[in-house]
């Protein structure tokens, strides 16, 4: 009996000494306030700090074909597909949306279109909002009508009728529309960035009562990017283009100008001009070169934006709530448990004049570490992280706006090659 009690006890203190030695190796792994100026455990995180997810959104504003191709060689059947043009919008038109328009007289009938609708501008008006007018929404009203009932309504203290120009058509070359997709390919490819719609783009500029040309006027960029989400708008060159046949292969260059213009300031951010080349045994394999071609394009594009985007800060905002760090990124966007990052207080942006942009005032709190990067449940988990704050005796007020950052020291040791 005696040696089943002595037993006994010799195993609850082995489970005890097991439990404590449990609790001791369990904080051994959690970060110290010290572990970052001791490089402690990020040796192994380092690298994954390169794959966070910076979520840059961008805008496309345009593609335009400034090469000049061989219309002689077009109208022989040598990359005939190319002289096509998609009508993109077709505004106020009676065309159809994506309309193929093809054949010599392509150009001759994009002009009459063009001149239809500024005949109709000079006449006419579109009704948005009667007001207390008997006109319809959307009818078609003369411009001295529209005037004469307004200042009559106005007189009155009556609301008046709001309207609209007449649209013009946005058509495209089939050229501008193939290196505008793998514009969009490349960037998705990047990982570092998301690309807008561009049906939600033209909705949203006619909401603000903007004709959908693709060039944005500087003086509502800012608006424009603010209502669509984007930080960069970026707008896309053809500067050359030849299709031609060698001894026994077929030869496509392209030469592409990229220029993303930074929505906040209104400056240039980044601009670099791309060439591509591509061959294909056999003469006269035009089509299937291009494909190729544009396939690689996408792919060089995507690797000039992974080269642009390791030179780019990361951040994520964060919340107090019911005593918990919670930061807008997670395993979605490359966060990974135990990641260390500087917590810092984010102060309102204020516009100063020296320096003609926003400016924002930040103050340091500290170190904070990721405990949980798939906070949520089903799709939403990944979305969200947790993050406990490694000097407890700092407060955190859950009513302030928080910022969180690559620590410096992790910064200077990082060697993201793409």
């Amino acid at each position: 009996m005696g040696k089943i009690i002595g037993d006994n006890m010799n195993k609850n203190i082995i489970i005890i000494l097991l439990f404590f030695i449990g609790i001791s190796f369990a904080k051994s792994k959690l970060p110290s306030a010290k572990s970052i100026s001791k490089d402690w455990k990020y040796r192994d995180l380092k690298d994954q700090y390169c794959d966070l997810r910076k979520n840059f959104v961008i805008a496309i504003s345009d593609v335009n074909d400034f090469s000049e191709r061989d219309k002689k060689s077009i109208s022989k059947g040598r990359h005939q597909d190319l002289g096509k043009y998609i009508v993109v919008d077709p505004g106020d038109t009676d065309w159809s949306k994506q309309e193929t328009l093809s054949g010599r007289g392509s150009d001759r009938e994009i002009e009459n279109k063009k001149n239809e609708i500024n005949n109709l501008n000079k006449n006419y008006v579109i009704i948005t909002n009667p007001g207390d007018s008997n006109f319809d929404r959307n009818s078609r009203v003369t411009q001295d009508e529209y005037r004469r009932v307004n200042a009559e309504l106005k007189e009155s203290g009556s609301r008046p009728a709001e309207s609209r120009q007449f649209k013009y058509a946005v058509v495209k070359s089939s050229m501008e529309e193939l290196v505008r997709s793998s514009l969009e390919t490349g960037l998705n490819a990047s990982n570092q960035f998301s690309v807008v719609d561009r049906s939600s783009m033209s909705s949203i500029m006619d909401e603000m009562g903007m004709q959908y040309s693709g060039l944005v006027d500087p003086s509502s960029q800012k608006e424009l990017g603010q209502m669509l989400g984007a930080d960069l708008i970026c707008l896309a060159d053809i500067k050359s283009y030849s299709e031609r046949n060698g001894k026994d292969e077929t030869k496509i260059t392209i030469v592409v100008n990229l220029k993303f213009t930074n929505v906040e300031t209104g400056e240039i951010f980044e601009q670099f001009e791309l060439k591509v080349k591509k061959e294909k045994k056999g003469k006269n394999k035009f089509d299937k070169t291009r494909g190729d071609l544009m396939t690689k394009l996408g792919k060089s594009i995507a690797k000039e934006l992974k080269k642009l985007s390791g030179s780019m800060s990361w951040d994520a905002k964060a919340k107090i709530k019911r005593g918990n760090i919670y930061v807008v990124a997670g395993a979605d966007d490359g966060v990974q448990t135990n990641m260390v990052f500087d917590l810092y207080i984010s102060g309102e942006e204020e516009w100063d004049d020296d320096l003609e942009m926003m400016m924002g005032t930040e103050e340091y709190v500290g170190e904070v570490y990721v405990n949980n990067n798939a906070v949520g449940k089903g799709v939403k988990a990944g979305r969200l992280s947790t993050c406990e704050i490694l000097d407890s005796s700092l407060r955190l007020d859950s009513e302030l706006q928080y910022t969180v950052r690559v620590p410096n020291i992790i910064k200077e040791k990082l060697n993201c090659t793409y």
